[in-house]
């Protein structure tokens, strides 16, 4: 059972970086997103101007200053506020984000295990060459962790789960992997607060669980502990194959296609990038367009 729980975690592990490292590669090297925008202006002797753009000599334009420091805030605010879900629906915002409490504070719960996990492993001999003083440390920070994010798990993913059980248009287009990850997500704060009441108000054993796995020596671990690492596991697997990959392409949303209002100078970087996909061969055809021709052709195409 020992050997079985690290390796599994290994593989968790493992897996989930390769598959959002694969996803954001996939990303990053998308075609640049097409945008039509028009500028207008009254006098045309004087140059293009928004507040997002300064143009310099009619030659090159920057995104000033001031719009960066917009755009960053809303970004933020977007990230921990979710006002989009806020202004449409309230009750549904109100389970979400103690979901996403919960969600972020076993995140920041696991790094800290595994950060004292191996800073035992590298500094046990200088604290009387014993692991488990180490593995002691932090013990405040851990239980508040250990609880605000087990509370919040469980008040959160049960609300979600209930309240798109019993509205009828969300019951509809809720695929049944959405349930089975609340059901996960309820299950390892369940069990990790009946670990914090009864057995292991500290989680020491599962700080030694990752000093064991950091030293290649799979710990001793029985009981709740081993469902609850199986189920962190198994969490971790879960992720890729769920829209929670939006914490990072709503990055790309934003940034790369949203806000992204670099100008389309001769010469310039952007121009490069849309002559890229110019050059892709159009895989359909329609009366007004032709298929096995490239988009550059087919703008071409008087016929």
């Amino acid at each position: 059972m020992d050997i079985f729980l690290a390796l599994f975690t290994y593989f968790a592990y493992a897996f989930i970086v390769v598959a959002y490292g694969s996803k954001v590669i996939k990303y990053v090297r998308m075609p640049v997103h097409l945008r039509w925008e028009l500028f207008t202006s009254a006098d045309a002797s004087k140059p293009f101007q928004r507040d997002d753009i300064v143009a310099v000599s009619g030659q090159q334009a920057s995104r000033s200053n001031k719009w960066r420091l917009s755009r960053v805030w809303l970004f933020l605010r977007e990230y921990l506020w979710f006002p989009s879900y806020f202004s449409h629906n309230k009750v549904y915002w109100i389970f979400l984000y103690i979901a996403h409490i919960g969600f972020v504070g076993l995140i920041i719960f696991q790094i800290l295990c595994i950060t004292i996990a191996a800073g035992a492993v590298m500094f046990y001999d200088q604290v009387n060459g014993s692991i488990d003083n180490a593995v002691e440390s932090l013990l405040v920070l851990r239980i508040m962790l250990g609880i605000i994010s087990f509370a919040a798990g469980i008040i959160g993913n049960i609300g979600l789960m209930f309240y798109r059980i019993n509205n009828r248009d969300l019951r509809l287009y809720t695929p049944l992997l959405t349930f089975i990850g609340y059901c996960v997500s309820i299950g390892i704060s369940l069990i990790g607060f009946i670990l914090l009441a009864t057995s292991d108000l500290h989680f020491s054993g599962y700080v030694a669980f990752f000093v064991g796995m950091i030293q290649f020596k799979p710990t001793e671990i029985s009981g709740l502990l081993g469902v609850f690492i199986f189920l962190n596991a198994l969490h971790l697997i879960y992720l890729p194959f769920t829209p929670g990959f939006h914490y990072i392409t709503r990055a790309f949303a934003f940034f790369g296609v949203q806000w992204d209002t670099r100008p389309n100078m001769k010469g310039g970087a952007m121009e490069k990038a849309i002559s890229q996909v110019l050059k892709k061969r159009i895989t359909w055809s329609a009366p007004h367009i032709k298929a096995g021709q490239t988009w550059e052709e087919a703008t071409k195409d008087k016929k």
